[in-house]
């Protein structure tokens, strides 16, 4: 029987295990689809799991119902409204400092 690790790790870039955040890569990888998505998608909502966008769509509703039918309940999944960067800013500040207190 296998064993279920209570602190599930990653490779780091510097090559060391590092703690893993919950939605922290789907985190950034918003931060890194940003400039494209206020470009094209302002106003609705993005869907990602890990570092791929899953979709957008145009209610929050829509976009849960995109996320669970994709990765189930199994497989974390980030939603977020497509706003102005400064909103988009302040709201994943917040977000980065809860995570790092869960670390």
């Amino acid at each position: 029987m296998a064993r279920k690790e209570s602190n599930p790790t990653r490779t780091g870039s510097n090559g060391k295990n590092a703690q893993v955040i919950p939605l922290m890569a789907e985190l950034v990888t918003f931060e890194k689809n940003l400039p494209k998505l206020l470009r094209t998608s302002m106003g609705k909502f993005v869907i990602i799991n890990g570092q791929t966008v899953l979709g957008v769509r145009n209610d929050y509703q829509a976009a849960l119902k995109l996320g669970y039918s994709k990765c189930g309940t199994k497989r974390p999944f980030f939603v977020e409204q497509i706003e102005s960067p400064e909103l988009t800013k302040r709201r994943n500040c917040i977000l980065m400092a809860r995570l790092e207190c869960i670390k």
